[in-house]
């Protein structure tokens, strides 16, 4: 697949310095700075056609879901810009390219979670910071199913004696079917291996 750009100079130019990067409207770009750029984009895209070539692929479709054509061939790929999916082609349809957590070489040993304050009972994702006010009761956290490496952590951040559960839904926590928090600050960071959750 080829994607085709092509320079209007033949001058290499020169990186700006930091602090000269970036022009005001109605500027005139220093030749040799506008040159570097110009090479770069056109070394990226050199670069990403290599990537293409290598990958076997020789057409990209950007569009959103409902523009998807009904199939494409085993060399083509569809990324909707409404889903942020990227498909494959099969010949007669196409395919999701998913990523598989386990197969990443040299990923981060932490990732993004989400925050979340709460004063009712709640029902717990993967990824879930849990700040868990009681002020006004006890409150349940209930854990979602065992998954591998699914985390999820639990902080009770109001003073009052009202406890706040962390039920294992059918599952074990440590072995037990749920575990209470009754101090202000007081947190769990809980794992699971797929079968079971556990306390870390």
């Amino acid at each position: 697949m080829a994607i085709t750009q092509k320079s209007r100079w033949d001058d290499y130019g020169q990186e700006p310095p930091a602090g000269e990067a970036k022009y005001t409207a109605g500027e005139q770009p220093i030749a040799e700075y506008d040159n570097w750029f110009n090479k770069a984009v056109v070394d990226d895209i050199a670069a990403l056609n290599q990537w293409l070539d290598n990958l076997g692929i020789t057409k990209v479709y950007i569009d959103t879901e409902a523009n998807k054509p009904a199939s494409g061939a085993t060399t083509e790929l569809f990324i909707a810009t409404d889903t942020n999916k990227i498909y494959r082609g099969t010949g007669t349809g196409w395919q999701e390219l998913t990523v598989d957590w386990n197969a990443i070489l040299n990923k981060p040993a932490l990732f993004e979670m989400n925050v979340t304050q709460i004063t009712t009972d709640y029902t717990a994702s993967s990824g879930d910071i849990i700040l868990a006010d009681a002020s006004a009761g006890a409150i349940t956290v209930t854990l979602p199913d065992p998954a591998v490496n699914a985390v999820v952590k639990v902080k009770k951040i109001d003073s009052s004696a009202n406890a706040v559960t962390i039920d294992a839904a059918g599952a074990t926590i440590d072995g037990e079917a749920s575990i209470q928090i009754t101090k202000q600050h007081e947190s769990y960071t809980l794992v699971s291996d797929g079968s079971a959750w556990y306390i870390v």
